[in-house]
């Protein structure tokens, strides 16, 4: 969760997240193995292709909608919470996006053309998502 909570607090800071965060990420994944083993390798693989790839496609489509650290945070994510929660975890970050800027947009805080950092919605689902592995 203190990762999670600095990339989110990096993202906001200086629109980046650190590789080295994004590796803490991974090897809290691979650590993660023996402890949650009703998230099997398989599910791991694709969890860490679910998101990860169609954000690269987007970007690569449209640049500038998602940045590397984006693409590579979803990746580690995955890793963790194999793909289930790793699509939980992103839906959850969108629809938060989401209701932030509706609210920004309407306090004229921010305009259609503003870019903001999506690494502390990204790490709010992805907490949420982590939170539900301890109810499963």
């Amino acid at each position: 969760m203190a990762e999670l909570f600095l990339i989110a607090y990096k993202d906001r800071k200086y629109m980046k997240i650190p590789n080295r965060l994004i590796w803490a990420i991974v090897l809290l994944g691979i650590f993660s193995i023996p402890f949650f083993p009703e998230i099997n390798l398989l599910q791991r693989g694709i969890g860490v292709l679910v998101i990860s790839v169609p954000l690269f496609l987007c970007t690569f489509i449209l640049p500038g909608s998602f940045g590397g650290g984006d693409i590579k945070l979803m990746a580690a994510v995955g890793l963790f919470l194999g793909w289930e929660r790793t699509l939980f975890s992103f839906v959850a970050a969108v629809l938060a996006a989401g209701v932030c800027c509706l609210l920004m947009l309407a306090l004229k805080k921010l305009t259609r053309k503003s870019q903001i950092p999506f690494g502390p919605f990204l790490s709010l689902g992805a907490a949420v998502a982590a939170v539900s592995l301890c109810f499963y």
